[in-house]
């Protein structure tokens, strides 16, 4: 079959050709037509001797001229018409030449779009590897990752100490990051279990494991977790660190319930347990100084804190509390930063475990035990208040009395701070002295002058765990 650029050349070319034809056969009968108009009026000025005779033959010769001039106008149209013909089957043929032209660049562009098309698919095939190859980077890195993630898990997990439901973050510390129910990190000291042997008081004051070390059961716990400082305030949730404003003002139920609120084996001091801190002392041959004189120690005056109010060591009249363990090392129960900070001094501590009820003390058998359940002891104080540890009595005697550091006894009688109490209706201990204790305040130090609603701003309290 022949291509219709090939039909359109052979098409042109023979109306071309009829077209010139056309033109000729005009020519020659115009040259016809002009001979003969020429001859006739030639003839006509020959004759027209006679205008009778003439007229006749020039009526029928103009007529015969009208009627050749009318053929040749006829010719002339026909001749146009076969013109216009021709141009515009040229304008056909141009027109169907830019239509080829025009669907051969279409043709072409489409094969150019053709071509670009396959170009991008191969791109987009290229990409999708590559994104593959990305991909596959990507869950090998993952992977990787996540391995990684694992490792440091495990070695995190052997790096970080379980204490019960508390985390440590300090690892082989004495002194630890403890963290509550709160979420809260609380550092916190450890008292490893002792038995009196060990503090060479067997036989003084008792035998065995010391009570604060025993469960109801009778089993031992390894060791309790003291608070480094005593009890600060994180919206209205106890935290233990350093360097803050230590809580005060806040009454013996509402302590003990915040000290509670931390979780499972969180509870406030116990007389035990500030019992085994004082005998630890005492058996280590030392006892720390604290903020017992406005900021400072009245015993060493060279020592002091950083105060809340920011006044200066011995400004006076007016509360001289200092921030959370910003004492030196010597005011630290065990002379090391890492030991429990502000026993002596800077605020007094609420002490759960006994109370006084018009001069009968009522004791606990061990940490948590309801206060309902109190052994009522039937024993009291004889004499005035105010003496120190030597000089004052009780109706009675009782070895529980004694390790909780109430009773006097001879291996006791060491331990800094002075006696105070009332003997009339209910009183709560606290323990350690304030800032303006002086020589009054230590280890020793007990007050049983207040009702348990008392609230003042030289009284706080501290935060104990022991693990299940």
């Amino acid at each position: 079959m022949d291509k219709p650029g090939d039909l359109l050349v052979f098409a042109v070319g023979e109306l071309t050709q009829e077209t010139t034809k056309l033109l000729q056969e005009y020519r020659n009968a115009k040259v016809s037509i002009d001979g003969k108009v020429q001859l006739v009026l030639t003839t006509a000025v020959d004759v027209g001797l006679s205008e009778d005779n003439s007229k006749s033959s020039q009526l029928a010769a103009a007529t015969s001229a009208n009627e050749a001039k009318i053929h040749a106008d006829n010719s002339k149209s026909s001749q146009l018409a076969a013109a216009t013909s021709a141009n515009e089957a040229k304008v056909h043929v141009d027109n169907s030449k830019s239509s080829q032209l025009a669907a051969a660049t279409s043709a072409n562009e489409a094969k150019v779009h053709v071509d670009n098309s396959k170009d991008s698919q191969l791109a987009a095939a290229t990409s999708a590897n590559e994104a593959k190859v990305h991909v596959d980077n990507s869950k090998s890195s993952q992977l990787a990752a996540a391995t990684s993630a694992n490792e440091a898990k495990v070695q995190a997990d052997k790096a970080l100490t379980i204490v019960g439901g508390a985390i440590s973050h300090t690892p082989n510390s004495r002194m630890k990051q403890l963290m509550d129910d709160n979420g809260n990190f609380n550092t916190m000291v450890s008292i490893p279990c002792f038995t009196f042997d060990e503090i060479n008081m067997t036989g003084l004051i008792g035998r065995g494991v010391h009570p604060a070390f025993l469960r109801q059961d009778g089993s031992t716990i390894p060791e309790i977790w003291i608070g480094a400082f005593t009890a600060s305030n994180k919206s209205d949730n106890v935290i233990v660190q350093s360097d803050v404003e230590p809580w005060h003002t806040i009454n013996y139920d509402d302590a003990k319930a915040k000290c509670v609120a931390m979780g499972n084996g969180w509870h406030m001091m116990t007389a035990m347990e500030w019992s085994a801190i004082a005998l630890w002392c005492l058996a280590n041959d030392f006892q720390p100084n604290g903020n017992t004189q406005y900021g400072r120690s009245h015993a060493k005056k060279i020592e002091f804190c950083k105060r809340v109010d920011g006044d200066i060591p011995n400004t006076r009249n007016k509360a001289s509390l200092g921030t959370c363990g910003s004492g030196p090392n010597s005011w630290r129960h065990d002379n090391t930063p890492f030991g429990i900070s502000d026993l002596n001094g800077n605020l007094w501590e609420w002490i759960d475990g006994f109370k006084l009820v018009d001069n009968e003390f009522y004791v606990s058998s061990y940490s948590g035990q309801p206060e309902s359940e109190w052994e009522v002891t039937n024993i009291g104080f004889i004499g005035n208040s105010g003496n120190n540890w030597a000089d004052y009595q009780l109706t009675g005697t009782s070895e529980t009395l004694k390790q909780m550091l109430i009773e006097s006894a001879e291996a006791t009688k060491k331990l800094k701070g002075r006696l105070v109490y009332k003997t009339t209706g209910e009183r709560i201990p606290f323990k350690g002295g304030t800032w303006q204790s002086a020589s009054k305040g230590g280890l020793g130090a007990l007050n049983l002058q207040y009702h348990r609603t008392s609230k003042y701003n030289d009284i706080g309290f501290r935060p104990v765990f022991i693990a299940d």
